[in-house]
């Protein structure tokens, strides 16, 4: 039997190497980098700054003087900031190193390319450097795992470009003196900790009634208040009705009609299925407003040959 899996993030390399020690035939199509979203963008490099700014927070706590911090304004030095990047850098490529080795000893087959269905039963997938370069693949089987990407609402989608989002400030090399950061659940609310320690006057904008929406309302308030403690002003019930960028900073307008200015604005309001461009109508794949419709235990598509695993079909975003 082969299978075709698309997308090598978690729920793709998973189903490539069990389905490798079922001894069957698995090509595993990756458009960009092996390990996903959350090795590559996601989890592990933010896992990896949040302990910089563990650290960071000690040196300050303590009595000790540490000449790489400027404990007056609590910015860090360039070296530092940079060293805190490289071991993000470092950390990730041994990872993604080590998802290939272990591909490979599974046997499983891996293209780099893009994925697209031309029949219910057949894709093509081009090369990412020369797109007329394709390649033609029949299957028994396909799994699609191709993951998430940001959702920009408006008004932000009219500057999604210029904004940062939580793919973008992980690569942000010098640190922004005022961050607003729109959305309050988990990476909004990591962004604003580690930030915070870095020196940012930090602004939190929350559409619901608490910061992480949808937790425990008991440890929501817990963490505001030692959020208030450390200076990130934190605005909950509010939306941000109008932005724009002049003179270099961010003007915006909030539904309270408070204008606040920042030199970068962090959109964290969520991610959407990946599915725009796999050209679904041509497998008879059915799809919704949240993603790729499966049935909720098997994760069978409309077609029977083809199911969706992870962020695609929705279930978890």
């Amino acid at each position: 039997m082969k299978i075709i899996i698309i997308g090598a993030g978690p729920a793709g390399e998973a189903a490539a190497k069990y389905a490798a020690k079922q001894n069957a035939e698995v090509l595993l199509v990756e458009e960009e980098k092996l390990g996903g979203l959350c090795l590559n963008r996601g989890c592990i490099p933010s896992k990896s700054l949040l302990s910089y700014g563990r650290k960071l927070h000690g040196i300050k706590s303590s009595t000790t003087f540490n000449p790489l911090v400027n404990l007056k304004s609590g910015v860090l030095t360039d070296c530092f900031w940079q060293e805190a990047h490289a071991q993000k850098e470092q950390v990730v490529e041994s990872l993604r190193a080590g998802v290939a080795q272990s591909l490979k000893l599974s046997k499983v087959q891996t293209v780099y390319g893009r994925a697209e269905f031309i029949s219910p039963q057949e894709l093509k997938i081009s090369e990412p450097l020369d797109p007329k370069k394709i390649r033609t693949e029949s299957f028994d089987r396909c799994i699609i795992a191709a993951g998430s990407q940001i959702y920009f609402p408006p008004p932000f989608d009219a500057w999604q470009k210029q904004l940062l989002d939580s793919d973008r400030i992980l690569s942000l090399r010098s640190i922004p003196r005022e961050l607003l950061i729109v959305g309050a659940g988990a990476v909004g609310c990591e962004f604003a900790c580690l930030y915070n320690e870095l020196g940012s006057q930090v602004s939190l904008v929350e559409l619901t009634s608490q910061i992480l929406p949808g937790e425990d309302e008991y440890v929501s308030s817990a963490l505001k208040t030692i959020f208030e403690k450390r200076g990130i002003k934190i605005r909950t019930g509010t939306t941000v009705q109008n932005l724009n960028y002049k003179d270099g900073r961010w003007q915006l307008v909030l539904s309270s009609h408070e204008e606040i200015l920042a030199d970068q604005v962090l959109v964290c309001i969520g991610r959407k299925a990946n599915c725009e461009n796999l050209n679904l109508a041509q497998a008879q794949v059915r799809k919704t407003a949240k993603g790729i419709e499966v049935h909720p235990q098997k994760l069978q598509t409309s077609n029977p040959n083809i199911y969706a695993a992870g962020d695609v079909n929705g279930i978890s975003l």
